[in-house]
C-alpha cells in the first residue's frame, strides 16, 4: 500500500471530529484541537485512533484516525 503522507499537527488539530460520546455529544462537529482540550477528549481521541473506529473506505475518517494519532502522539500524558 501507498506510505501515508505525514499530517502536520496543525492540519491535525483542525480535523473535525466526527462523533459525539454518550456523555459529549457536543464533541461531533468540534476541532481535534477543542476536544483534545477537554477533559475526557483524550479518550475520544483513543478511540478514534484505535481499532474499534472502522471508517474503511471513508476518506474523511482516514484523515480523522490520522489525525487523532498525530495529536496523541504529542499530548503529554495526562
Amino acid at each position: 500500500s501507498p506510505p501515508v503522507e505525514t499530517m502536520s499537527i496543525e492540519t491535525a488539530k483542525g480535523m473535525i471530529c466526527p462523533l459525539g460520546s454518550k456523555s459529549h455529544p457536543e464533541f461531533k462537529g468540534m476541532t481535534l484541537e477543542k476536544v483534545a482540550q477537554t477533559e475526557d477528549g483524550r479518550k475520544v481521541l483513543d478511540y478514534l485512533a484505535g481499532e474499534q473506529y472502522q471508517p474503511n473506505g471513508d476518506k474523511a475518517g482516514q484523515k480523522v484516525k490520522q489525525a487523532a494519532r498525530v495529536l496523541l502522539a504529542v499530548l503529554q500524558p495526562a
